[in-house]
């Protein structure tokens, strides 16, 4: 793994005061927006960015680097606020200017990372360095005692006990709490020349580790490397794509020449999985409400040169009749919490409301219903979403089956443990098996 390189080392003593002025105000506007205005925290980051030109590439990285590791460990440092101030924050995303510093500098020892700026804000607080060897949680408590803070930490500060009662019985709240604190590799599924990739990789002191469980799936830890300039990727050599992500095309295993609908296709993930897996040939129509995924999944499939993927645009609604009982497969990536990817995503931790996992699951079984219509005798639906929560896993499956006597569910090999087999048709990936998102796939068949 690469390690940590700040490009401010060199800067002098005022410019690191601006850079920490900088960080300090997109921390306050960031808190803002994500609490007040309800937004995401990676478009938003984004949207400053774009909004903000002036910052240079050092100002950009310790911003990026700073906010994250505030959000990532907002559970710990919110606790150097009052009580008022932290509910003011938490539902207002008001803070007062001077607490920014602390936060940012707090959040990055956390994080291991270590930025010539963090002096200036260190000879504010005189925090002694922390031992990077013990758990975040002990140097958690090591910074809230140094700030005279009275309390230690407990589980409901990593994950609210409210959220931790979701969590599927398969999914290991322990190791959750533990990873939710490190952001996870850049994962990319190779769809190409694996030596040509890995050769360019090399000559551009890229760093990357191969999978040993599957085959086309490498991690790259570089942050901030840009992979659009690389000739394998304008080449259609390699897409980003998660880990655990790449299991669902594996358990879907589509053959050669099936007919597949990919009813929630977004930017084509896993619609270019597919229609990989089938060599180009066979059909994989890929649908969405959003059009402007559909755009972005044409010029996927157009720059990787597949010619068996149609863009279908969806309404959300019961398919067509000419969709009905027409496909070997149907996969739904359904929307869902998104609990699975917070480690990329920490904000969700404390945005997500749990009065709204009703009215998602409402959708999910629609869509579930929707999706099945499409299935011809003995083909396969295959449902999927990136949730750790059993509303909208398991007990999903099972409410389908009771409506849908026509349906069971089907074995599939592990996709992570040749020769295993996975008796009960469904499989939840934790972050600690691939270091990777989580995901849950059932896999159900037409009778």
């Amino acid at each position: 793994m690469k390690k940590f390189q700040d490009k401010s080392a060199a800067l002098p003593v005022q410019k690191l005061k601006t850079q920490c002025n900088n960080a300090e105000k997109a921390l306050s506007a960031i808190f803002y927006a994500v609490f007040a205005e309800k937004k995401v925290l990676d478009r938003t980051l984004s949207a400053y960015f774009k909004s903000n030109r002036q910052l240079g590439s050092r100002d950009r990285q310790l911003i990026s680097e700073g906010i994250y590791a505030v959000f990532r460990h907002l559970g710990i440092i919110i606790k150097l606020l009052p009580p008022a101030e932290q509910k003011i924050l938490l539902n207002e995303g008001r803070i007062k200017p001077d607490e920014c510093g602390k936060m940012l500098y707090c959040a990055l020892l956390l994080s291991n990372c270590r930025f010539a700026a963090m002096d200036l804000w260190k000879k504010n607080y005189s925090l002694r360095e922390l031992n990077d060897t013990v758990s975040v949680r002990e140097k958690g408590n090591a910074i809230l005692k140094f700030f005279k803070v009275p309390v230690q930490l407990t589980d409901n500060d990593f994950i609210p006990s409210e959220l931790r009662e979701l969590f599927s019985p398969q999914v290991s709240a322990e190791k959750y709490m533990e990873l939710i604190h490190r952001r996870p590799p850049m994962w990319l599924r190779l769809q190409g020349d694996k030596k040509a990739v890995c050769a360019e990789f090399d000559t551009e002191n890229i760093p990357y580790t191969e999978h040993p469980l599957l085959d086309n799936a490498i991690a790259v830890y570089h942050p901030r490397v840009n992979l659009r300039t690389l000739k394998s990727f304008q080449s259609g050599l390699f897409e980003v794509q998660d880990a655990a992500s790449q299991l669902i095309g594996k358990v879907c295993a589509p053959g050669k020449n099936f007919r597949v609908l990919d009813l929630c296709a977004g930017a084509g993930g896993k619609t270019l999985q597919l229609a990989s897996m089938m060599e180009r040939k066979g059909t994989v129509v890929a649908c969405d409400i959003r059009e402007y995924k559909l755009q972005e999944l044409r010029l996927r499939a157009r720059r990787a040169q597949f010619p068996n993927i149609q863009c279908k645009p969806y309404d959300g609604k019961d398919l067509k009749k000419n969709y009905r009982m027409n496909f070997d497969l149907v996969l739904v990536d359904a929307p869902c919490s998104c609990s699975g990817v917070w480690r990329r995503n920490p904000d969700g931790i404390f945005t997500f409301d749990r009065n709204e996992l009703q009215e998602i699951t409402q959708i999910q079984s629609k869509l579930l219903d929707y999706a099945a219509s499409g299935v011809r005798h003995e083909g396969y639906l295959v449902y999927a979403t990136c949730s750790v929560f059993a509303a909208e896993n398991e007990n999903i499956v099972n409410d389908f089956l009771q409506r849908h006597e026509e349906y069971r569910l089907v074995k599939f090999e592990n996709p992570l443990r040749p020769g295993e087999i996975c008796e009960n048709g469904m499989f939840q990936c934790d972050m600690d098996v691939l270091d990777s998102d989580s995901m849950f796939v059932a896999k159900l068949q037409r009778k």
